[in-house]
């Protein structure tokens, strides 16, 4: 999908989309289910979905917002089974590994911010 978006330079640049979206997705899922925080039960999954929506907003007019690599995967290989083949693998690995990447960073940066 990024290599259909004028704001893309490149898979490096796609990949560090990606990172960012699920870093800052694991960010704001780690501060909401923090103790630390007087979030509300009730209010965890608006927020988070709050938060989804933000990225998927920002994000995905330029890498269509994957930020999960489930979410990516799965589709590639269906569509690959069903007869598109190879034509399903390209340009796959910036929505891979950017939230392989990304995610761990924005769980470090929430856990340094709330327990420091």
């Amino acid at each position: 999908y990024w290599s259909l978006s004028p704001g893309v330079g490149g898979p490096i640049h796609a990949f560090v989309i990606e990172a960012f979206g699920t870093a800052f997705l694991l960010f704001v899922i780690f501060t909401i289910t923090s103790s630390k925080n007087n979030v509300p039960s009730a209010a965890g999954p608006v927020l988070v979905g709050v938060g989804i929506g933000c990225m998927i907003f920002l994000l995905g007019s330029l890498t269509g917002a994957g930020i999960n690599p489930a979410r990516d995967l799965g589709p590639r290989i269906v569509t690959s089974i069903t007869g598109w083949g190879g034509a399903a693998f390209t340009d796959w690995w910036p929505y891979i590994f950017g939230p392989l990447v990304g995610g761990p960073i924005g769980a470090a940066v929430a856990d340094k911010l709330l327990f420091a």
